[in-house]
């Protein structure tokens, strides 16, 4: 479809992903454009890599599958950064939008991506400093338009107001809408010759066989063939905060041990001994449910980069 645009977001579990998606769409609805709001996640909790898909047209769209080949990536946490495939069917005059303190040219390497122009902003920094929290997804949506004119910003702002109006307080629809601009001021381009702004097609048939398979193909899905086999699968790895335990101050009432959805406290004689971080997705449950607070959620960046 000439004139549409297709984004594909990648991101984990409580950072806003499926929530930008929505967003950007509820704004075009604003606008009389027409659009599509796809979100893609299984039943995994806060931390699981998820993605979500947006498409915006000037005409009715008739496709309902994910999208194949983006227009626009737009990667909500940087710890993703290093997937395999993560660029996968991106246009060559695409765009690639991520938050990271990184530069621009340093995620095209991390990427190995051949096409599309970068972009990067701190778009955690931007949120803690407007919302409290580091919730990417506002930040990245005003950037994304400073980049590409998808919707008007006063669009957007209204889509925010009245998504959440009622929900949260008032302090914080003003500090998402904060945000929102410092996103739009924030974003940097990369200094090379794959900088500038993309036009766009509609998707190649390619795409569509890719994107829809015959029901016969598809592997069977909700089985599990072996009993005990949650174990291996090493979920620690979907974390984009870790809880560090301050062991001077924690006075070992388990409510850490009993609150973990995930059991990765142990103990021994009624005393907590160790947090098994293979499986530890993150969540932030024990830091919350915490009375001493000696848990805090220390972004896993530190780790990695330390």
């Amino acid at each position: 479809m000439e004139g549409m645009v297709e984004i594909r977001w990648h991101g984990r579990g409580g950072q806003g992903v499926v929530t930008a998606s929505e967003l950007l769409a509820e704004a075009a609805l604003l606008e009389g454009k027409f659009f599509q709001a796809l979100p893609e996640f299984g039943a995994e909790r806060s931390g699981a890599p998820i993605r979500a898909y947006t498409r915006l047209g000037p005409e009715p769209i008739q496709i309902h599958y994910a999208i194949a080949e983006p227009d626009v990536l737009v990667i909500l946490d940087p710890t993703l950064l290093d997937t395999p495939g993560l660029t996968q069917g991106l246009k060559p005059e695409g765009l690639i939008l991520v938050n990271t303190t990184a530069s621009p040219d340093q995620v095209r390497s991390l990427l190995g991506a051949t096409a599309g122009a970068v972009y990067t902003l701190d778009a955690s920094a931007i949120a803690q400093r407007a919302i409290g929290r580091p919730i990417p997804n506002v930040p990245l949506l005003g950037a994304l338009l400073t980049l590409l004119p998808l919707v008007a910003l006063p669009s957007l702002r209204e889509s925010i107001q009245r998504r959440l109006q009622g929900r949260l307080s008032p302090a914080v629809v003003e500090g998402n809408l904060r945000a929102l601009e410092e996103g739009a001021q924030a974003v940097r381009r990369e200094q090379s010759p794959h900088n500038g702004i993309p036009s766009f097609r509609e998707p190649s048939p390619a795409a569509v066989a890719q994107a829809a398979p015959v029901w016969s193909a598809l592997d069977p899905g909700g089985v599990i063939l072996r009993p005990g086999s949650s174990i291996d699968y090493e979920t620690g790895s979907w974390r984009s905060e870790r809880p560090v335990i301050n062991w001077d101050r924690c006075t070992h009432c388990m409510l850490c041990w009993v609150y973990c959805p995930d059991s990765c406290f142990s103990v021994q004689g009624q005393r907590l001994v160790d947090l098994d971080y293979t499986h530890c997705k993150g969540c932030g449950i024990c830091a919350n449910q915490c009375p001493p607070k000696c848990i805090e959620m220390v972004p896993e960046l530190v780790f990695q980069e330390g």
